[in-house]
């Protein structure tokens, strides 16, 4: 067991409340936009193209990763390790957060249609919404891919039935 800082997994209810809270934030700041006489904005192609590019890259990154590390665990930098690690992370929470916004549009676009805009809107905002998920996905993989497995020869590695590695624990 290393005695310097640690990296815990991302937690699936800091992914769910970020997507939750862009959902409400953004739909509340819709409504009043609207309100004041504005319209929804319409996406386009590029809003899911550009989340498509990302979940593609974190999905091959996270491949790469895994294969490197099954090869030989210490062939990778150990600071490009960490920051692989960290783009994960960061891929899980951005990912939720725009996803959440776009469902919010989805959300209010629902009710304009069959109109020809809401139906752009429904249409390249629900596939943004899928392609955030897709991009969390990917990036919970890659987080999980820059997990080393424990060293069975290391009396300090943490067993299942310890916590940390501390039988006192």
């Amino acid at each position: 067991m290393t005695d310097g800082p640690t990296i815990r997994p991302t937690r699936g209810g800091h992914v769910l409340g970020a997507a939750l809270g862009a959902l409400v934030f953004v739909g509340l700041v819709l409504v009043w936009w609207q309100g004041q006489g504005g319209t929804l904005p319409v996406p386009g192609a590029v809003s899911w193209a550009s989340v498509l590019l990302l979940a593609v890259g974190m999905g091959w990154l996270a491949r790469q990763t895994r294969r490197t590390l099954m090869r030989d665990p210490g062939s990778l930098d150990p600071q490009q390790a960490v920051t692989r690690l960290l783009l994960g992370k960061t891929s899980q929470i951005g990912g939720a957060l725009l996803g959440g916004a776009y469902a919010a549009l989805l959300g209010l676009s629902l009710g304009g249609l069959p109109a020809p805009l809401a139906v752009e809107r429904v249409a390249h905002g629900g596939a943004a919404v899928v392609l955030c998920a897709a991009w969390v996905w990917a990036g919970h993989v890659l987080e999980a891919s820059c997990r080393l497995p424990d060293d069975p020869e290391d009396p300090d590695v943490d067993s299942p039935d310890t916590r940390h590695g501390n039988p006192a624990a």
